[in-house]
């Protein structure tokens, strides 16, 4: 649903410390002192302070792991923070999901494909405009007349010469198993637009062919909500760096391969560009885990029992009415929050039927 260390990383500074007045406190460095929305961390609540903070850390702490120590903290609060507001809109994204395996139907195993020397074979992928869409290449099938191991299956962008993932795959005789290949992961963002290959050099399988869907309807395949994918090969193909895209031919050939996908709605990019939503939340949740610091703290020569006592009641209320705690409060700020979807909109588009592939 979204990247969580890009998010820690685009949220960060959105809310800052400010610099004590104190000299032996006045250790803040820039990046924790930072502040796009204007918000100060120590302004959502009294106890929220530096010297509180140093109070529950260890002694022999340096003034820059103290400030790695809090920035670390930020960092954990975005994402703590991120997480509750998506926990609380689940059912607006719920539905935005989308996975399919590419071939479902069977599959006689009698019409192997013959090898040509230099010839690359493999999927063509073109997602959708979109810079919210991700898609996922959760496992890969294989048909082949025989076990191969260690096949090289790499994956290509075309404003990438080298490969930007690989696999070795052992053939299967039937696709009824599947290889995980979730780390093989596609979205339009990260190269702004392209076209992914996947795919192998057929010098590679040796004897083994791969094997053809040919049977009644087992060429069909399911169509992708929000990509494209067909497949192809490319001729007098060597080395191991992406072809020349000119040298594309359309190919109606399966390649002995299958894929399932996942289709999601990656809000990276939305919630980076809505991080204004998030400012005051980010500060409450911050006071939230001070103040819970605070209570547990270990070294109780340095906190107050009244002042962890405090803590603790301004975190949490009382048993009697919760609604005099921050946490109480932090939770209605949550369920009020008001996130911008409609970016969204145009991605939530039907099925398409099912295709086969021809030749051109």
């Amino acid at each position: 649903m979204y990247n969580i260390p890009a998010i820690k990383t685009n949220l960060f500074g959105e809310v800052g410390w400010r610099q004590p007045l104190e000299t032996e406190f006045a250790i803040l460095d820039t990046p924790n002192l930072t502040s796009s929305s204007g918000l100060i961390f120590q302004d959502f609540h009294p106890l929220v302070t530096i010297e509180n903070l140093q109070n529950v850390v260890p002694e022999s702490l340096s003034d820059a792991d103290f400030n790695t120590f809090i920035s670390d903290m930020q960092r954990g609060v975005i994402a703590k923070t991120v997480q509750s507001v998506f926990q609380k809109k689940k059912p607006l994204t719920k539905a935005l999901l989308d996975k399919l395996r590419l071939y479902d139907n069977a599959n006689i195993k009698d019409d192997p494909i013959p090898n040509v020397s230099q010839r690359w074979v493999g999927f063509k992928i073109d997602l959708n405009k979109s810079n919210n869409i991700k898609v996922v290449i959760d496992a890969l099938g294989s048909e082949f007349d025989s076990i191969k191991t260690n096949l090289t299956i790499s994956l290509f962008h075309s404003s990438q010469k080298a490969a930007i993932k690989t696999f070795a795959l052992t053939t299967l005789l039937s696709d009824s198993k599947f290889d995980d290949l979730s780390d093989f992961v596609l979205d339009y963002l990260s190269f702004i637009g392209g076209t992914y290959y996947i795919g192998y050099k057929q010098d590679d399988l040796g004897s083994v062919q791969a094997l053809n869907r040919t049977f009644e309807i087992s060429e069909r395949a399911n169509r992708p909500k929000h990509f494209d994918i067909e497949p192809i090969r490319v001729e007098n193909y060597t080395g191991n760096e992406l072809f020349d895209i000119d040298d594309i031919e359309v190919s109606s050939e399966t390649h002995g391969l299958n894929f399932e996908f996942t289709t999601t709605i990656d809000l990276t990019n939305l919630i980076s560009d809505q991080k204004q939503v998030f400012a005051n939340l980010i500060g409450m949740q911050m006071a939230a885990d001070v103040l819970e610091k605070i209570f547990n703290s270990t070294r109780t020569n340095a906190i107050k029992k009244e002042t962890r006592d405090l803590a603790l009641f301004e975190l949490k209320g009382t048993d009697e009415n919760r609604e005099l705690g921050l946490l109480f409060r932090l939770e209605k700020a949550i369920e009020e929050t008001e996130f911008d979807f409609s970016a969204l909109d145009d991605l939530t588009t039907p099925v398409r039927e099912p295709f086969q592939f021809t030749d051109l």
